[in-house]
């Protein structure tokens, strides 16, 4: 063979002795099969896995991806979430936010501030756990933002979410504390809730109450944004700086929303009735106060207790809101409500100078203790009651001395020093 064939002969053969110890070699045969087995395995099942489990996400990153699921998760969380409630507290009050109002904390300063002022309050209540009951997703995000506790509704339905007695029914079921409360997501609070509430829970212990059902009715303070707190602030002793400033005007300028009805209620958590078998009052409307205070008197075994002439319950406000607060048309939940209150009647009077007990300060700490009250006859109506404490002509006669008999006077503050300078709540 000439030098050419050799040549030839050695390119054209030259793989072929690997090739064949590859083929003959089977352990090299079940390591590319099961590599292909693999390969294949990837692609027909874990590719479109996500497509089939996960709910379509616009293109974006898989970072904002990520997110959006674990915002997801957090939203659908049942049970209390954000901020623990304190071990040692007294009294565990829900408010059930204002979705339109809070939805604009980031936009609006006179919103941002009036809720910054919310927090603050609840705050310095060591002893007073608050839930902010609300099943959106937004508010709830707030919420935890200012250090608050939320808790999800839990009817079942829509429309069950909405109710007062479905909110009665959760707070019992979280609650930690032997009394519990509800409240306006407007109003703030000074320790004097703290104190009544320790009051209430020694009054039922000394008297072997069955039930109790507290009230109490607010102070309305006309005031510009900028003497509402900030969080953005951060710092502390600028905070406690505020609120002492706050609180002296709230005392100097609160005016007592001249109503029979009530703004925040306390009972017991172990409460004898069945909060279902309540009408259907619509969280947010008016009416259903009313019909609260005069059915509790009629219970047999309750006791009711009026607490505004000692706690401070505020309840700021501006001019232009006030004046448009009462200009405005009833709200749908004030519809829903006169339906449901007209179909249910009335029961007792409904008013809260007519309880059993009232909250008073006694001995010479000034503490605070629950006594018997004998009952007031029933004041001026309540369109009176309202034209009289938006401004107008003073009203004369029986309706003048009707009317004075509502505003319960000023809870006097205690003077002492401290860190809070000369004014010193208690």
């Amino acid at each position: 063979m000439d030098a050419g064939s050799r040549k030839y002969y050695a390119t054209r053969y030259r793989s072929r002795p690997c090739l064949q110890a590859f083929l003959s070699d089977h352990s090299y045969l079940a390591v590319a099969l099961g590599v292909l087995l693999q390969v294949a395995f990837f692609y027909v099942v874990f590719v479109p896995f996500p497509s089939m489990c996960l709910p379509e996400l616009p293109p974006t990153s898989a970072w904002e991806s990520a997110m959006a699921l674990a915002v997801d998760r957090e939203c659908d969380h049942q049970g209390l979430q954000g901020t623990p409630l304190p071990s040692d507290a007294v009294l565990t009050m829900m408010i059930a936010p204002d979705r339109e109002r809070w939805l604009q904390y980031d936009t609006d300063d006179h919103v941002r501030r009036q809720i910054d002022t919310l927090a603050v309050s609840y705050r310095r209540l060591d002893r007073v756990a608050l839930i902010v009951l609300t099943g959106d997703c937004s508010v709830r995000s707030i919420a935890h933002r200012v250090g608050l506790t939320t808790l999800k509704p839990e009817s079942g339905t829509d429309i069950g979410d909405l109710t007062y007695n479905h909110a009665f029914i959760v707070i019992a079921k979280y609650a930690k504390t032997s009394i519990v409360g509800f409240a306006s997501d407007t109003i703030i609070f000074t320790r004097t809730l703290q104190m009544a509430a320790e009051a209430i829970v020694e009054g039922r212990r000394r008297h072997d109450w069955a039930d109790l059902f507290a009230v109490g009715v607010r102070r309305d303070v006309t005031l510009e944004p900028f003497d509402l707190l900030s969080l953005q602030s951060g710092e502390e002793h600028v905070q406690k700086k505020s609120w002492r400033d706050l609180m002296m005007r709230c005392r100097e300028t609160g005016v007592p929303f001249v109503s029979r009805s009530a703004d925040y209620f306390i009972w017991n958590q172990d409460w004898s009735g069945n909060w279902i078998d309540q009408p259907p009052f619509v969280l947010g409307g008016d009416g259903f106060d009313v019909w609260m205070i005069g059915w509790a008197q009629e219970r047999g075994n309750t006791a009711t207790i009026n607490l505004t002439p000692v706690v401070e319950a505020y309840r700021p406000v501006l001019q232009q809101a006030d004046d448009v607060r009462f200009a405005a048309e009833p709200s749908l939940a004030t519809l829903l409500n006169s339906g449901v209150f007209h179909d249910h009647g009335m029961k007792g009077s409904g008013n809260v100078l007519d309880l059993h007990w009232v909250a008073a300060r006694a001995g010479q700490d000034r503490h605070v203790e629950i006594v018997r009250q004998e009952p007031i006859a029933p004041s001026v109506n309540a369109k009176e009651q309202r034209r009289r404490h938006r401004g107008g002509p003073e009203p004369t006669g029986k309706a003048a001395t009707d009317a004075e008999e509502v505003s319960a006077p000023v809870p006097e503050p205690v003077k002492k020093g401290g860190d809070d300078g000369a004014l010193r709540e208690q």
